[in-house]
């Protein structure tokens, strides 16, 4: 695993205390970007989840009880360091809601579901999900094993539109609640006009 081989060679700090209080925890740092107009002027806690942007790990006494509770949990033991660690910085910092733009990421889909009767979780599309669509068709065919046909878990979806509403549905994913909102990244642009009071030029665009 990249994140000990990393411990081990110094590049990630231990700090053996308590992540501080936020009302809002960001699941994944690598779509900061497209949040920022979302967050703004909010307490909030970036959780960077990829091995190789980990560089600080807060141990308590709560990542050892949520791993030996996981470890009996789990079926899939694969990466359950991670998802002890993700849930115990949860449920450290309490977060009013946790929020991330990486809605098929199975790591936070196992960390949701542990956690889905605890806290609430806000899940904004992040892309077109054909993937999901082309996943399920491979492992249809013998392509792909049982999990790479993974079955996500989203407790609330802000989706682009219907199309992810039937596609999901169909395809048996579990989501408690569908919320279409379009596209976070167009509505940033027009944040991003109206602050800078730029007009589009409506032969043009």
């Amino acid at each position: 695993m990249d994140l000990i081989k990393n411990l081990f060679k110094g590049k990630i700090k231990l700090i053996f205390k308590k992540p501080p209080n936020t009302d809002i925890l960001i699941f994944d740092d690598t779509s900061f970007e497209d949040l920022k107009f979302f967050i703004e002027k909010k307490n909030y806690f970036l959780l960077p989840t990829r091995q190789d942007r980990i560089k600080i790990i807060y141990i308590n006494l709560k990542f050892f009880i949520n791993f030996v509770k996981l470890f009996m949990f789990q079926q899939n033991k694969r990466g359950l360091f991670l998802t002890a660690y993700f849930v115990s910085i949860i449920e450290t910092i309490k977060p009013k809601v946790v929020v991330s733009h990486i809605d098929n990421s199975i790591k936070y889909s196992d960390v949701s579901f542990f956690l889905k009767d605890k806290f609430k979780f806000l899940t904004i599309q992040n892309a077109s999900r054909y993937d999901a669509l082309i996943n399920h068709l491979n492992f249809e065919k013998n392509l792909k094993d049982k999990l790479d046909n993974y079955k996500l878990f989203i407790q609330n979806y802000c989706c682009l539109g219907q199309w992810e509403i039937d596609c999901y549905t169909n395809l048996k994913h579990q989501v408690d609640h569908f919320h279409k909102i379009g596209s976070i990244r167009k509505s940033n642009f027009f944040r991003y006009l109206e602050r800078e009071e730029k007009k589009l030029n409506p032969n043009l665009f």
